[in-house]
């Protein structure tokens, strides 16, 4: 997965960013293995029509700046670019994916399986 500065261009869509650093965070992988897990067995058919897009963002990286500030990023970890027509807004998931990753894994899987499904709800009813 490359990482990107810009987020899909589509009228409903969810960006699951990763968010990265150049160190390497034991933490930060986890989690994005356990988001990975959930959206390769649970969101194929979105995955593959482009509602969910994952991206990768290296905070560090002087290219990203711009991104970094307009969504006031701060850390790495794990964040929601949830685009829904004209409005895009960030869901910032990263309390709750370190509060949760590694130590009850189960629970995470299952609180962002909510989120993203309380998302398309929203989608599906427009």
């Amino acid at each position: 997965m490359q990482f990107v500065n810009s987020i899909a261009e589509e009228k409903q869509c969810i960006n699951v960013v990763y968010l990265t650093a150049n160190a390497y965070c034991p933490s930060v992988e986890q989690i994005e293995n356990a988001t990975k897990a959930v959206l390769d067995s649970l969101y194929k058919k979105e995955k593959a029509s482009g509602v969910i897009v994952e991206k990768k963002l290296n905070i560090m990286e002087d290219a990203n700046q711009d991104f970094i500030h307009k969504w006031e990023i701060s850390t790495n970890g794990l964040v929601l670019l949830v685009q829904d027509n004209e409005n895009t807004n960030k869901v910032d998931l990263n309390d709750f994916a370190f509060s949760n990753v590694p130590s009850d894994v189960p629970f995470f899987k299952k609180g962002f399986v909510t989120k993203i499904d309380s998302i398309l709800t929203k989608f599906n009813n427009r």
